[in-house]
């Protein structure tokens, strides 16, 4: 009888620098990833910033527009006669609040914060932990 196998198997060893290779590879697609995400951020924060300055002057139009001051003026001008009518000159200011304009400001807002936090936390390639 013959005592060899049948298939005979050589043992293979890979490449002494595939391992340094491979993690470099990985890095270096981190590195892009985190590049992508801040260019995102930061072109997200630059629009937030160019569609705020019309939002903003829509909010101060309407609150023009709208009696707004007039009713907040009665707060400060005598504090006596508001607490004698105080839920009447607080449905009068909510009924003149511009409420749209005023989400919209505070979307913005919250865009834009949202943007330029994520943007600082890529840049960094650290966390931001929160308590």
């Amino acid at each position: 009888m013959n005592n060899k196998p049948l298939f005979h198997i050589a043992s293979v060893s890979p490449d002494s620098t595939l391992l340094s290779r491979i993690v470099e590879a990985i890095q270096q697609k981190r590195e892009e990833s985190r590049l992508w995400r801040v260019r995102i951020f930061a072109t997200s924060a630059a629009l937030s910033v160019v569609a705020l300055v019309p939002v903003v002057e829509s909010l101060i139009s309407s609150l023009r527009n709208s009696n707004f001051s007039t009713y907040l003026s009665l707060l400060f001008s005598d504090g006596g006669f508001f607490f004698t009518i105080w839920k009447d000159i607080c449905a009068s200011l909510l009924e003149s609040l511009p409420v749209i304009a005023v989400m919209g400001t505070l979307a913005l807002v919250g865009v834009l914060l949202w943007s330029l936090r994520s943007m600082v936390r890529f840049m960094n390639n650290s966390p931001i932990r929160t308590a």
